[in-house]
């Protein structure tokens, strides 16, 4: 980076583009890498199962260790939080408003018969919501788009659960067998189901809580997602290695994807264009194009991965890896090479320089290395509570090389 030895003034232009890039590093920060790739690795406690992301990208929350949810800030891929208080913890989702967490407590065995609701704010346990009796293993959770209600798969009660989350109140809903995943239409008029021993997968119409449809898939199906125009559900089978494709205006299944052994956690992307597998029993996600249903690559990640949650954004996923004790953090979108990646800035400590001063943020993967490279004092008027003050910044380029530089 070419510097004279005066500091330069910002104009209006780029105060703006600071101010944006400060927003971004505080959200989700883009890093340019290529599509489908690992970017970062983060440890959480052992044996990591179902992981949510905040709608805003901010954070993810992991069921990790023992009896706790670990926080990671995806600003800085690091666990900034570990939350206790839970019983065999296995599934959380995230309320659309992004206020809520609910946490599903297993328990010893199967013998959980509770829902932990965290306030995301502050990451306390605000209610233990109490399924009922007989309604035992709460497992998989999903929160209808809406924000309405909250529906738990109840593994060994053979029973979804249904919390009403204007009161935290719950009905049931019966004629399952050992339901393992679900997800619910963008319209939030129904509930899939895979109802694992029965080999079929149910739909639910939650107008009414009851169960309109029973579509019969081979072999022990266990994950299922639906795509974002809630044309299709996606469904994995762990014993026959496949991913049974079902028409939702018809029920019927129009289509079945030869998988990797064990295929279980299932996501879709936002755009609908991929969906995502863990091979459970390996150490990878596939991807299919749901264009031609066909697995178009594979991303390496930890060992036994058990959980797949979507950014927003469709930027990032987060896999936990259950036997590496892991989160891997993967770039779902291509970078063209050039200067895409937000401008850096950061406000001067008094006395220090920019080097000295550089935040932890600014070191991407990729350009750790360049910590101390190419900062540059300048004055912005947005410091010191709007009176002005000498700031520094620097341009990241992804070059044609494949390779972080500075502008």
């Amino acid at each position: 980076m070419r510097r004279s030895g005066r500091a330069r003034v910002l104009s209006v232009a780029v105060v703006s583009v600071l101010a944006l890039a400060t927003a971004v590093v505080g959200a989700e920060i883009a890093y340019a890498a290529a599509a489908n790739t690992v970017v970062a690795t983060v440890s959480v406690g052992s044996n990591p199962q179902g992981v949510a992301v905040t709608p805003n990208g901010r954070y993810a929350y992991v069921i990790a260790g023992t009896d706790s949810v670990s926080v990671i800030d995806t600003a800085s891929n690091s666990v900034t939080t570990t939350i206790g208080g839970f019983t065999s913890p296995i599934g959380v989702a995230i309320t659309p408003d992004g206020q809520f967490a609910y946490v599903t407590n297993f328990g010893g065995f199967g013998s959980g018969h509770t829902v932990s609701k965290l306030r995301v704010s502050d990451n306390s346990i605000v209610a233990t919501i109490e399924l009922g009796i007989g309604i035992t293993g709460p497992s998989a959770i999903a929160v209808a788009p809406d924000g309405a209600h909250v529906y738990v798969a109840a593994t060994n009660g053979g029973e979804v659960a249904v919390i009403q989350t204007s009161n935290d109140t719950v009905s049931t809903i019966s004629g399952f067998a050992a339901p393992k995943g679900l997800a619910v239409t963008p319209n939030s008029a129904f509930v899939y189901v895979t109802d694992y021993n029965n080999d079929r997968v149910k739909v639910i119409q939650t107008s009414d809580n009851t169960v309109v449809a029973s579509i019969l898939a081979v072999s022990r199906p266990f994950g299922v997602t639906v795509t974002p125009d809630g044309q299709f559900a996606y469904v994995t089978s762990l014993l026959a290695d496949s991913i049974y494709v079902i028409r939702t205006s018809t029920n019927t299944v129009v289509s079945t994807i030869s998988a990797p052994t064990d295929p279980k956690a299932i996501a879709v992307t936002p755009d609908g264009l991929s969906v995502l597998v863990a091979q459970q029993s390996g150490s990878s996600v596939s991807v299919i194009s749901t264009a031609t249903n066909t697995i178009t690559g594979t991303i390496v990640v930890g060992t036994s991965p058990e959980s797949i949650a979507i950014s927003a954004s469709g930027r990032y996923a987060y896999v936990t890896n259950a036997g590496s004790a892991s989160v891997s953090v993967v770039n779902l979108l291509a970078e063209a090479p050039g200067p895409t990646a937000p401008m850096q800035a950061f406000g001067r400590v008094a006395g220090g320089t920019c080097v000295s001063g550089a935040p932890s943020w600014a070191d991407w993967p990729g350009i750790a290395s360049l910590h101390d490279t190419g900062w540059g004092a300048s004055w912005a008027m947005w410091p010191n509570g709007g009176t002005g003050g000498y700031v520094c910044v620097r341009q990241p380029i992804y070059t044609t090389a494949g390779s972080w530089s500075i502008q």
